[in-house]
């Protein structure tokens, strides 16, 4: 039932026929064949006796001719009975070349050869034909025709194809390496062109993206190829949709964005001058500082409540006179007294009520979360904890459940609970980094919110009058800290398991729990806080309402911002609920049912069978449900009463190949538009693409049923297509719809990423993988949708809105900042000190400036005529083209050579420091590629001294300016040149001259991750896009940029400031990355600005991953998921694959000293024990255990180094050599180097 469309179009004239022969033929253009030799079969060697005895007679009788003819289709139809597909790679090893091979022609649809070939990197199609007439004539008399077309179709599996650009012309060559033995196929392949059309006509015409969903006769679904096709087309027709939507909304997108921009400047400078009114009246600028370092809050004791009705469920703190007028350290301290660990612990009562009333100054005065949700929070959390878990926590209170706790998991438990909405701005975490808050860039776009609450949680605590916790030892508040952060981050927990991941994972391991652990214990915590969350959709139901009103307003409210802000309206935790307040009568009811289906129902169901106290909520929450399900019902009769939305939903949707003589071949989708606004027509002929919308008012029920219909079951009699140069009429039944013309260059794009993808699917051998793809085109098509929640008009409402905001609230700052200018000056203050005001209070994110310098550079005092070099050895200028700075940003602060001077210039080259850099730069290809001599070279040495003082740059800054060249990322991006300098001069002084993580190992990564990509292979196997090689080349520079020369357990076990800001989750690596993109938030070293916002998001994100995939905490998480893929399946499928294989890429890059050549290998050797014994005596100095490895008085360094390389290096290396045969050299000299340490044992 599949069908595959063969080719069609004007074949005749593709190209010179091809030529088959023993030797070489007049135009140079062969095909070489000979038998099979020995082991020929027996009836191909009788095949080969007829043809040699009808030869012998005259050889050219009809009958001869017609059994010839019929063993060629016999042999077509056996071994190529549909086009065959494969990519190679050019001789010169740039070109992609998509190689395409066929048994049709024009008029003969079912005879002849036909091979295309499309070169990626133009877009150019080379075709040539050859009927089965020429096939007789030249192939080689001795190899009988079902020889041939196997050849042929080994060739395109298993066989070696080569292809050559010459001029306009394409020399191809096909060999069998198995089968027909030294079968070789050669030919020249003619220029077509390069338009849509030839793209349609000789590349995507063959593999039939026309296929009908729905089988006519019968109405069931066609194959799983067919169900990705069709989803295909769809997504076709979104990219059409969304770019209409562009051209419409893209201007004033744009002018909103600048209004945006002015509005955040404006604002960011009076948050400046606040900061520095408070730095000179209080000498506080931000509230952690204030946290830090205030003066004894002399808080009242808090009192113990009457706590009667605490454990009922149905209590309602809300109504509850006591409750209203208690404070958050009241009902705390009556939950310590109730469990006794006021006494266990000897919490000091007026620390406790200093460390909540600092808390409850952080909580913010939101219509939903505030002060008043996070004590409702800690009553049902107790309401959970008291039938959940057993122990004897006082003798009056005895609980018995089912999970044992202790009391420092019932003090986490209370804590988080507490702490729940603390810093809740009024919005959600993608709204904070929509917007590029200051939290957003801090905690690297990661559960921004849980981060913060636990970060400023224990920032209080280091307040001495407020560390009502001191009483612990080490080992319990380490247990505690842990609890919270696996409890409190409900969706950051150590695995970053998603809510669901956790939750189906506790349900699985509900029957084989062992409740006296403590991971059962965390594990029960969480999901005990998170129905303690979303028990408002469990509540009685005044209760309910009266809650969701609140969160309704508050979410609307976020609305208010974005719409404000010029942003599309966000969904509340992937529902169907916006935030748009006008769609609420749509998407409200529908949002509050995928809340309760996904989230409420099955979480409190799972918990009813621990606790059956459970069970009757379920019920309770169905209730609730059936209300928003009898709401939705109304909402949705509404719609059903209109027959155009019922039309729409349940016929509009069809895609079907019309074949006929009286048509021209194309292609028919009909699609109703995602808003269920109109109904859309898509038609694809051999050269261009024709899209139509209508509306109601413009086609009739009637019509569309009977159109799809007509559609479905292909009956082309009844339709008749007109073409013109602009448009297209399809008319139906003597209807007439009326198509646009689209850009066909937009198209052949589109069309170019179905054939990409069709690439990975015919690769495809397992179900699950087909299941894969299938799941991931429904993702894609989910996203468009989610970008067209809006139409056109939506978006125009919104951008204006936004445009009028802008200009109403410039209005009010322009007059606002001289006012605090004067406040400021009063109080003896300069307006213009604000950089020096933030530098005296803590901040981790402010990387060292270059030595000599207190402000920021504009530009490192940089060798041009190195720089010179460099540049034009990867990217010369073309000879006669015009130089303009503004015109070419890329290249706005040095001109390149053109190809004849720089080959001047390096013959002539005399200066020995600039010989030698560009030398060693030019190895950058090379393993042994030697970052010491290169940093000598550049700064004078690797010493303290060396990477402080870099005043031309060091080995960091040349070699990744050498690489944005060499990949053509400058030019392809249209990075502005002076920002790019800007950038590099301050990530190298970013990095602090630590003996190892200093600006010298970032190179060293930086140039590994480079031969990972290109020489080793990565690039080539796994597709890796240009945004992508950028991104990871950036992570491997910036990996450890602002490193503090300690590592992550030094911060751990000291709790140092960084350690409480990212809550002792991956810290370094945390601040790596949050660092370099607070460099960025300054304009002129935001190199990303070259890209579309858009992608500048998706950008950050994989850069983030990459930094943070470093951290040797994850190692065998990373390596155990990297493992378990290539496993199943080696071949990148999804963007999550791309990723993991990226980070590895630069987790191995982090690594590689071991697997280098032996002197660079000593030589970090060296720095890394000298940086480790350097932390070893602080932890000393400290009174602290000095870490394994990190004692210079006791270290035997080869114990160390092997260890290192047998349980990390190892078995890391071997897992990339296996998936890149080419990286197998670092096993090979990791081995090596091990071998000099198991000689030299006591090192």
């Amino acid at each position: 039932k599949l069908q595959f469309l063969y080719l069609i179009g004007l074949w005749g004239w593709a190209g010179p026929p091809l030529r088959m022969g023993c030797g070489a033929s007049k135009t140079g253009a062969t095909a070489n064949a000979s038998p099979e030799g020995p082991s020929t079969h027996n009836g191909h060697e009788t095949a080969h006796k007829r043809e040699t005895q009808s030869q012998e007679t005259g050889g050219a009788s009809g009958a001869a001719a017609v059994g010839d003819k019929e063993s060629i289709n016999t042999g077509r139809e056996k071994n190529l009975p549909r086009p065959a597909l494969k990519e190679v790679r050019g001789e010169n090893g740039k070109d992609m070349f998509l190689v395409v091979v066929a048994g049709a022609s024009r008029d003969t649809p079912h005879e002849g050869l036909s091979i295309a070939v499309l070169r990626e990197s133009t877009h150019q199609v080379y075709a040539t034909v050859w009927d089965d007439d020429t096939i007789l004539k030249n192939k080689h008399p001795d190899l009988p025709p079902i020889s041939f077309w196997r050849a042929i179709s080994i060739a395109m599996t298993k066989g070696d194809l080569k292809v050559t650009k010459e001029g306009q012309h394409v020399s191809f060559n096909m060999r069998a390496t198995k089968g027909p033995k030294n079968t070789s196929l050669t030919a020249d392949l003619t220029l077509v062109g390069d338009r849509f059309e030839d793209l349609y006509l000789y590349v995507v015409v063959p593999f039939g993206i026309s296929i009908k969903p729905v089988d006519p006769e019968d109405g069931k679904v066609l194959k799983k190829e067919a169900q990705l096709n069709c989803s295909e087309v769809e997504v076709l027709l979104r990219e059409l949709e969304k770019k209409e939507s562009e051209e419409v909304v893209g201007p004033l997108r744009e002018q909103a964005s600048i209004s945006r921009v002015s509005v955040e400047r404006y604002e960011a400078r009076i948050s400046q001058l606040k900061k520095m009114i408070k730095f000179y009246s209080d000498g506080e600028v931000t509230d952690l500082d204030r946290l830090y370092s205030c003066p004894d809050p002399a808080a009242p004791e808090p009192k113990v409540l009457d706590m009667t009705r605490w454990g009922e469920w149905e209590f309602d703190s809300h109504s509850c006179p006591d409750l209203k007028a208690a404070s958050l350290a009241d009902v705390a301290w009556t939950l310590f007294d109730h469990y006794g660990l006021d006494e266990y612990f000897a919490f000091d009562p007026l620390k406790v009520g200093n460390f909540y009333v600092l808390i409850e100054e952080q909580y913010n005065d939101n219509p939903f979360h505030n002060r008043s949700r996070a004590i409702e929070v800690m009553i049902t959390t107790h309401c959970i904890i008291s039938t959940l878990c057993f122990g004897k926590f006082k003798g009056k209170n005895e609980v018995n459940g089912k999970v044992k706790m202790d009391h420092g998991d019932v003090l986490s438990a209370i804590l988080c609970a507490s702490i729940i909405d603390l810093g809740h701005p009024g919005v959600d975490n993608h709204h904070l980094k929509l917007a590029k808050e200051f939290d957003s860039t801090f905690y690297c776009d990661l559960y921004i919110l849980d981060q913060k609450r636990l970060t400023i949680m224990f920032e209080v605590l280091e307040n001495k009058h407020c560390d009502f916790m001191h009483h612990l030892d080490e080992e319990q508040r380490k247990d505690v800290r842990e609890t919270m952060a696996e409890v409190l981050f409900m969706k950051a927990n150590a695995k970053m398991q998603s809510m669901e991941e956790k939750l189906r994972e506790f349900t699985e391991k509900l029957h084989v729990l062992d409740y006296s652990k403590k991971d059962t214990a965390r594990m029960a915590m969480t999901m005990a806080l998170w129905v303690a969350d979303v028990a408002l959709w469990a509540r009685e139901r005044g209760v309910y309402t009266a809650r969701l009103s609140r969160l309704e307003e508050e979410f609307y409210l976020q609305g208010d911002k974005q719409i404000q802000s010029g942003f599309v309206p966000t969904s509340y935790q992937g529902s169907p609920w916006t935030a748009d307040r006008s769609k609420h009568a749509q998407d409200f009811d529908r949002g509050q049912l995928h809340i309760f289906d996904q989230t409420v129902i099955p979480l409190l169901s799972t918990m009813g069978l621990i606790i059956s106290d459970f069970n009757p909520l379920v019920n309770v929450a169905r209730n609730n449900r059936a209300l928003s399900c009898e709401a939705s019902a109304e909402t949705k009769n509404s719609s059903d009463d209109d027959p155009f939305l019922s039309c729409l939903r349940e016929h509009a949707k069809c895609v079907c190949l019309l074949e006929s003589s009286s048509l021209p071949d194309c292609l028919i989708c009909t699609l109703p538009s995602f808003s269920l606004a109109s109904f859309a027509i898509l038609l694809i002929t051999e050269s261009d693409v024709y899209l139509g919308k209508f509306t109601e008012k413009e086609i009739d029920v009637a019509s569309i049923t009977s159109l799809c219909e007509t559609i479905n079951t292909n009956a082309a009699q009844y339709l008749r297509v007109t073409l013109n140069s602009d448009s297209a009429t399809l008319e139906h039944n003597g209807k007439p719809f009326h198509l646009i013309h689209t850009p066909t260059r937009h198209s052949a794009v589109l069309l170019r990423k179905i054939m990409a993808s069709y690439l990975r699917f015919r690769s495809m051998t397992k179900d699950k993988e087909w299941v894969h793809e299938i799941d991931e085109q429904a993702k894609l098509l989910n996203r468009f949708k989610t970008s067209a929640e809006s139409s056109p008009g939506d978006e125009r409402y919104i951008y204006d809105q936004c445009l009028a905001y802008g200009k109403e609230r410039i209005a009010v700052c322009v007059q606002e900042i001289p006012r605090l200018e004067k406040i400021l000056i009063s109080l003896g203050g300069s307006p213009a000190l604000g950089d020096g005001v933030v530098a005296c209070v803590r901040n981790p994110l402010a990387a060292p400036m270059p030595v000599g310098r207190t402000t920021v550079p504009d530009c490192k005092e940089i060798d041009e005529e190195l720089f010179k070099i460099v540049k034009s050895h990867w990217d010369p200028w073309e000879e006669g083209e015009e130089y303009d700075k503004t015109k070419h940003s890329y290249a706005s602060l040095i001109r390149p050579y053109t190809k004849s001077e720089f080959a001047q210039c390096t013959e002539r080259l005399t200066d020995d420091r600039r010989r030698k850099v560009w030398e060693l730069v030019e190895k950058v290809d090379h393993w042994d590629f030697d970052v010491f001599t290169l940093q000598t070279e550049m700064s004078g040495g690797y010493t303290y001294e060396g990477l402080s003082q870099q005043p031309h740059g060091g080995s960091l800054f040349i070699t990744l300016y050498a690489l944005m060249y060499k990949y053509g990322f400058m030019r392809k991006f249209n990075i502005d040149e002076v920002k790019m300098i800007n950038w590099l001069s301050m990530l190298e002084a970013g990095y602090h001259p630590n003996p190892y993580h200093n600006s010298m190992h970032a190179c060293d990564v930086l140039q590994v991750t480079h031969y990972i990509l290109l020489t080793g292979g990565m690039i080539d196997q796994c597709k890796v896009s240009d945004e992508d090689v950028f991104c990871t080349l950036f992570a491997a520079a910036a990996h450890d940029y602002n490193h503090p020369g300690i590592n992550n357990s030094f911060h751990v076990k000291t709790q140092n400031y960084l350690a409480i800001l990212w809550n002792d989750r991956s810290v370094n690596e945390n601040c790596h990355a949050s660092s370099v993109f607070e460099l960025m938030r300054l304009e002129q070293f935001n190199i990303l600005e070259a890209f579309p916002p858009a992608q500048r998001v998706e950008l950050r994100e994989l850069i983030v991953e990459l930094v943070l995939g470093t951290d040797m905490g994850l190692h065998a998480q990373i390596l155990g998921r990297f493992k378990n893929k290539i496993e199943i399946n080696p071949r990148v499928l999804t963007r999550d694959d791309m990723i993991l294989t990226l980070v590895m890429a630069v987790k191995m890059a982090d690594i590689s000293n071991c697997g280098r050549s032996k002197r660079l290998y000593h030589g970090w050797c060296n720095q890394i024990a000298d940086e480790f014994f350097m932390q070893g005596d602080r932890e000393r100095l400290m009174g602290l255990n000095v870490s394994p490895f990190m004692d210079r008085y006791t270290t035997i360094i080869s114990k160390g180094q092997t260890a290192f390389m047998n349980y990390i290096v190892v078995p890391l290396f071997e897992c990339m050599a296996e998936f890149l045969p080419q990286m197998m050299l670092a096993v090979e000299m990791t081995e090596s180097n091990k071998s000099f340490w198991m000689e030299n044992m006591f090192w």
